[in-house]
């Protein structure tokens, strides 16, 4: 291709603007010989490099899932369009203590994407919601991950030395257990009845640390 640029009177320079192509394939980096021309000068040439600039990247189908049996699914997809041969793609995960991801997936020949499982990790650590990225690799193509919100999923239990009691004096005794693993604070638990007519509890209860 061909085009001209003038010079100004008075002036020795004259800039121009090189546009890159993005031609949708995987082919690497190429290097492109841009020559300046004009009667009676001998010609300018220079070398530029051109990178190839094809994506990998993953989309997620949930916003956020719990760490109590969750999952989710994503699909990871390739940018360029001469897809002839499969891909071997690696996956990382930002925290694998709370979502972890297949090692590597192979995306078939002649398909630009695939999916994968994500699945949650209950670390039974009252740690509140944790941000996990979860990030594509393949060899020649820029990385795009994507973020994926773990909720925290810690319960509380209850039980009673005697599950009949009578209305005429009646009492039992509650035991609420939390099934987190870190004890190290005291942890201020709410109780409610559902018929204070009919049975009262304490408006609350601290489990106290360890």
């Amino acid at each position: 291709m061909v085009l001209e640029v003038t010079f100004p009177g008075g002036l020795a320079t004259v800039a121009f603007t090189v546009t890159a192509v993005d031609d949708d394939l995987l082919d690497g980096s190429h290097r492109v010989i841009i020559s300046a021309m004009a009667p009676a000068f001998v010609d300018g040439v220079k070398e530029i490099q051109v990178t190839d600039g094809e994506d990998l990247h993953i989309t997620i189908a949930d916003f956020a899932i719990s760490e109590n049996n969750g999952s989710t699914t994503a699909t990871v997809i390739r940018s360029n369009t001469n897809t002839a041969s499969p891909l071997r793609v690696s996956f990382s995960s930002s925290d694998t203590s709370e979502a972890i991801v297949p090692a590597f997936v192979d995306i078939p020949a002649n398909q630009m994407s695939i999916d994968i499982l994500i699945t949650a990790v209950d670390d039974d650590i009252l740690d509140g919601n944790r941000n996990v990225v979860v990030t594509p690799f393949a060899v020649g193509y820029r990385s795009r991950g994507a973020p994926l919100v773990v909720v925290d999923s810690e319960t509380l239990s209850i039980s009673f030395s005697q599950s009949t009691i009578y209305e005429d004096g009646g009492m039992t005794i509650g035991t609420v257990t939390r099934n987190n693993v870190d004890l190290s604070l005291p942890q201020l638990v709410v109780l409610s009845s559902s018929d204070s007519n009919e049975a009262i509890v304490p408006l609350s209860v601290q489990i106290p640390p360890n």
